[in-house]
């Protein structure tokens, strides 16, 4: 006898991979820096774009399309966990990262620079970012304090390349 396995209507699909987008596939359940571990996932996403010379108009398409998605996933996370930040929810992570790779070269120390230099910012938050992490609420809070951070990377990378020929 077959045992009857129970359906999950599209409601519940729809929840769980809202879930697993907001976790970054389960990068966010990490019981140490789930961040560092959601930055650190989202490189399997940035680094082979990097490498492949992907072109600049699709990677902001990607880019973009992340950041509402992420919007989306986020509310639902910052819902599910009932935190307005929960340390679970590293789709920003993975947006925020993915901003310094506008600029990067294909090589192994430009990866590892932006990577620290994100990190630094999202977990420091100078100003502006902690501004914007108390004045937008939800989702939108979430996700911006983290693509601040990454243009701030983003910024720092630049001013490296241009006045040092480095990077």
């Amino acid at each position: 006898m077959i045992p009857r396995t129970r359906e999950m209507d599209l409601g519940q699909i729809k929840s769980r991979l809202l879930l697993l987008v907001a976790e970054f596939f389960y990068c966010g359940r990490s019981p140490y820096a789930p961040g560092t571990v959601g930055s650190l996932g989202a490189l399997l996403i940035w680094v082979p774009l990097l490498y492949s010379s992907c072109p600049s108009w699709l990677y902001l398409l990607i880019l973009i399309s992340l950041f509402f998605l992420g919007l989306w996933a986020s509310s639902y996370g910052i819902a599910y966990y009932k935190k307005p930040d929960p340390k679970q929810v590293v789709i920003d992570e993975v947006v925020g990262i993915g901003i310094p790779f506008l600029v990067l070269s294909p090589h192994f120390i430009d990866v590892i620079v932006a990577f620290l230099l994100f990190r630094f910012f999202d977990i420091v938050k100078p100003w502006p970012i902690k501004i914007v992490e108390r004045r937008f609420k939800n989702a939108w809070g979430v996700m911006l304090d983290d693509v601040i951070a990454g243009f701030f990377a983003l910024v720092l990378i630049s001013l490296a390349k241009f006045f040092f020929n480095i990077l």
